[in-house]
C-alpha cells in the first residue's frame, strides 16, 4: 500500500459542512468559519464493509472577494479528529439551517487528529463555481502524542456540491476530495 515516494495511496472523502463569513470590508476581504464531517469512503481503504473512518473539524481564515464573489480562502486555523466506528454505514448530512449531521455511529474511536500546517491550507473559487486547493494538517495517533506524519488533503468540489443558507451561509455537500498520509519516521 506505500508508495515509491513512502505516503500512503490516497483515500477518498466526501464533505458535509456549513461555511459562514462576515461581510467584506472595503478591500473585499472576510474572515469565514468552516465545519463539519469528512466521510472516507471504504472501497478506498479495503473495508470489509463494517469499519467505517470520517474526519469532524472546525476550522477558520479569511475569504477574498473579487468582482465576481468569493475569489479564494486562506485557512489559519484548522483541528481535526479522524474517528473509526464499526456497524451500518452512517448518515452524514445537514440540518436545515445549514448545520452539518452525523447520525447512525455507535462507540467511535478517535484514531487520529491533528492541526493545520502554517501557511498550507488555501482554496480558490473556480470560474465554473467548483473549489479547489490543497489544506495540509498535522497527524497524532489518538490526538495525543508527537505528530507521526501529516496528511495532504485536495479539496474539490463542483458547483452542484455548494449550497446556501437562509442566513447568508454556503454548504459543502459531496466532493471528490483525496487526503495522502505521509508518515514522518
Amino acid at each position: 500500500m506505500t508508495t515509491t515516494s513512502g505516503s500512503l495511496k490516497p483515500v477518498h472523502l466526501t464533505d458535509d459542512a456549513l461555511v459562514t463569513f462576515t461581510q467584506p470590508n472595503q478591500l473585499g476581504v472576510s474572515t469565514f468559519h468552516d465545519s463539519g464531517f469528512m466521510p472516507i469512503t471504504e472501497t478506498t481503504i479495503g473495508s470489509n464493509g463494517q469499519t467505517h473512518f470520517f474526519l469532524q473539524y472546525d476550522s477558520t481564515g479569511t475569504l477574498q472577494f473579487g468582482p465576481q464573489g468569493p475569489a479564494s480562502a486562506t485557512y489559519s486555523s484548522l483541528h481535526y479528529r479522524e474517528f473509526a466506528y464499526t456497524g451500518p454505514a452512517a448518515t452524514f448530512g445537514h440540518a436545515a439551517d445549514g448545520t452539518p449531521t452525523l447520525t447512525g455511529v455507535h462507540d467511535a474511536i478517535q484514531v487520529l487528529a491533528g492541526d493545520l500546517i502554517p501557511g498550507q491550507g488555501h482554496l480558490k473559487f473556480n470560474p465554473d463555481g467548483s473549489i479547489s486547493g490543497q489544506v495540509n494538517v498535522t497527524a497524532k495517533i489518538g490526538g495525543a502524542g508527537p505528530v507521526i506524519g501529516q496528511q495532504d488533503i485536495a479539496v474539490q468540489h463542483a458547483a452542484t456540491d455548494i449550497g446556501f443558507t437562509a442566513k447568508g451561509g454556503m454548504t459543502l455537500s459531496g466532493g471528490t476530495s483525496t487526503a495522502t498520509f505521509i508518515p514522518h519516521f
